[in-house]
């Protein structure tokens, strides 16, 4: 993350209608924070305005990187959770800025807060491990949404920010759809039983 880097995709926000003076941060996030092959680099742009029309830019190409932005107003980020589903939050901890303040970005704490985690885990049961398939307002996640739910369960069960290398690994198969969200249905309803508890 170079700052040639960072000035590129700069650039590349400002022929999109990003202005740098309504940038009040760029976060580093998804899986190129916690994985040797993330396949992109995802960014969470803090902007003091933006058109909710163009909340993520179809993929841009710097180096030969891809990379995706969504942006958020300081408003919209603090309330994320009452108009999506933000199952990402659980990666707030390690979110890394790249470029202007993150001082005033919310970290949310799915570690500690209860409420977090049921809201967390009721994601995952809807739209991975459970999924209705009456139910036709529900898309189901890609199975490579089973890395987020891994990320997320391995933090609950060691009671720990922090992933073993082993648990890593797995988080590493599961980002290239190497194993099947079945496998781990027992995991699942082991971390719905603890936040739940």
């Amino acid at each position: 993350m170079t700052s040639e880097f960072i000035n590129k995709l700069l650039d590349e926000l400002e022929r999109r209608g990003i202005r740098r003076n309504t940038i009040e941060c760029i976060l580093q996030e998804g899986s190129s924070l916690y994985l040797e092959n993330p396949n992109d680099l995802d960014f969470k742009v803090v902007v003091s305005y933006y058109n909710p029309k163009a909340e993520t830019f179809s993929p841009i190409v710097i180096d030969g990187t891809a990379v995706e932005c969504c942006f958020y107003t300081p408003r919209d980020w603090n309330r994320v959770c009452d108009y999506k589903k933000a199952y990402f939050i659980v990666e707030c901890p390690d979110m890394k800025c790249v470029y202007g303040d993150d001082s005033n970005f919310k970290r949310y704490d799915v570690l500690h807060d209860k409420n977090l985690q049921k809201y967390i885990i009721n994601i995952y049961d809807k739209f991975l491990f459970n999924v209705d398939p009456n139910n036709k307002k529900i898309q189901p996640f890609k199975k490579k949404r089973l890395w987020n739910f891994l990320l997320f369960a391995y933090r609950i069960k060691n009671n720990s920010l922090e992933v073993t290398p082993t648990q890593l690994n797995t988080i590493q198969n599961a980002h290239d759809q190497k194993v099947e969200v079945e496998s781990y249905q027992v995991l699942f309803e082991d971390i719905k039983r603890i936040v739940n508890a």
